[in-house]
């Protein structure tokens, strides 16, 4: 395991444990928010959410380039035909 996931690891511990202030965007928020923030990153990841980060670097006239390849994997992903 890296040493990255295991600090990530051990931070979920610390918050889930009270041992460390939860924070999002450094302002302490409740254990039960930052889980929440945290189970929502998860599902855009799971998501495709690399395909939409991905535009944020592209200049717009290249745009619709990529969101018609995202949209073509995530119907090949969708049918099981992974290319």
């Amino acid at each position: 395991m890296s040493n990255k996931l295991a600090d990530q690891q051990q931070l979920v511990l610390e918050v889930a444990t009270r041992r460390r202030p939860a924070l999002i965007a450094g302002q302490v928020v409740s254990a039960g928010q930052w889980f929440a923030a945290l189970k929502a990153t998860v599902m855009l990841v799971r998501l495709g959410m690399p395909e939409v980060l991905a535009l944020l670097n592209v200049p717009p006239d290249s745009q619709g380039a990529l969101v018609t390849e995202a949209a073509r994997r995530r119907r090949s992903r969708a049918l099981g035909c992974d290319r």
